[in-house]
């Protein structure tokens, strides 16, 4: 029910920037260290010489490297240029590969041009995409012990599909949860820390507390107090110092049962939950909102999915809405899905970020420093991001193969 299809990312250092020979694709080198392919691309250096005689031109081999001192036995007219082969040639055009001077290029035959070619003496290196931080937000109101026709209870099911979630999705999310109203304090206060901080691999730490609070003995059963204390439940949000981690990208989920209490409004009623959600949203945190059973203020909802900036939908309702189990669980699946996906952190970082390119199975993605359709690189925290439909794509596990290529403008072979 709930899963996103695994994707290889890599990074492709093309030669001469960072000391790697050149070669042929079939030289690209898939081990840790990279040794191999530095080896084979080296042995495709030196290319022999061409017919007639002359001198021969390789990216890097010796007899490249003679052909170009020899020079040209005449002098070169004004529109012509020197080639490697030791003849005059149109500017602008090419007699071997040692004519094409701009990494990863080499010459065609054909039309005397440099071109892209295979040869650009990869070695790959990995790309690895960045998980994102979640703290869930969640309802533990007495209101969740209402059971549905299906004889169980809210609680219950909430607490199969947000212990289903967390472990799916443990290797892409760094899970965090909380609950309210707490028992501490004020009915409509929230005073207890954080239950679960972000971190990684909590899955099984949050799957634990939650099977512990079906047990009617347990601290956070939801038998009391019962009040919906969306303002300080949400407020308390703003605690975890995981939101606010530059190298994750940061979501809080909210979901709730029912209304924002009439009688709570230590941080400010529905309207201060909005206003809270508002902010969040303009530090860069995303809320996405779920509503959960007939009992819910679709309009408090719909003003707080959309100013979580993540709404399920473009008209009412903008939160997600679930009604049973299945409901439920397909709605933290689009969520999970929404929150992973379009951030690879690159190591090494590249020397020139305006020489990398992108590739989604091998068909290139524009460059889009406005940040709605294509991805643009952070050199601050060495990270690739892909926005607008290209990072739907992602989400919703379309591409099989993100391919991050430096100095060289063609998807690898």
């Amino acid at each position: 029910m709930f899963g996103v299809r695994a994707r290889a990312a890599s990074l492709l250092v093309m030669a001469g920037l960072w000391g790697v020979a050149c070669g042929s694709a079939s030289d690209i080198d898939t081990s840790p260290d990279g040794a191999a392919g530095a080896s084979a691309g080296g042995s495709a250096g030196g290319a022999g010489a061409p017919a007639g005689g002359a001198p021969g031109a390789g990216a890097a081999g010796t007899s490249g490297q003679a052909g170009a001192k020899l020079g040209c036995a005449a002098p070169c007219g004004a529109d012509q240029a020197c080639s490697v082969t030791g003849a005059c040639i149109a500017k602008g055009s090419c007699a071997a590969d040692g004519d094409c001077t701009a990494p990863g290029t080499v010459c065609d035959a054909a039309t005397h041009a440099c071109v892209p070619g295979g040869g650009c003496g990869a070695k790959k290196i990995a790309a690895s995409e960045v998980p994102s931080n979640l703290l869930m937000v969640v309802d533990r109101s007495c209101s969740m012990l209402k059971k549905l026709a299906n004889g169980k209870t809210k609680w219950e099911m909430a607490v199969a599909a947000l212990s289903a979630m967390t472990k799916q999705f443990d290797a892409q999310i760094r899970f965090g949860l909380t609950m309210f109203p707490d028992r501490q304090g004020d009915k409509c206060t929230q005073e207890s820390s954080i239950l679960v901080p972000i971190g990684d691999s909590t899955s099984a730490a949050i799957s634990s507390l939650l099977q512990a609070s079906l047990v009617t003995t347990d601290v956070n059963y939801p038998d009391g107090p019962c009040s919906t204390s969306i303002d300080t439940g949400i407020l308390q949000s703003n605690k975890e110092p995981g939101l606010f981690d530059p190298a994750h990208p940061p979501y809080a989920l909210l979901l709730t049962d029912g209304a924002q209490s009439t009688g709570c409004n230590v941080a400010g009623g529905a309207a201060g939950a909005e206003k809270i959600i508002t902010n969040m949203k303009a530090a860069g945190i995303a809320v996405f909102v779920v509503g959960f059973g007939d009992a819910v203020n679709e309009a408090q909802l719909d003003a707080f999915a959309k100013a979580g900036g993540v709404p399920a939908a473009a008209t009412s309702p903008m939160f997600y809405k679930a009604e049973d189990d299945a409901s439920l669980a397909a709605a933290l699946s689009a969520i999970a899905g929404k929150a992973t996906g379009c951030v690879f952190s690159l190591d090494p970082p590249p020397p020139d970020a305006s020489q990398l390119y992108v590739f989604f199975d091998k068909a290139k993605v524009p460059r889009d420093p406005a940040h709605a359709m294509g991805w643009d690189y952070d050199s601050a925290k060495h990270q690739v991001t892909v926005y607008g439909g290209y990072c739907d794509q992602l989400k919703a596990g379309k591409i099989g193969v993100v391919d991050v290529v430096y100095g060289c403008d063609k998807a690898p072979e």
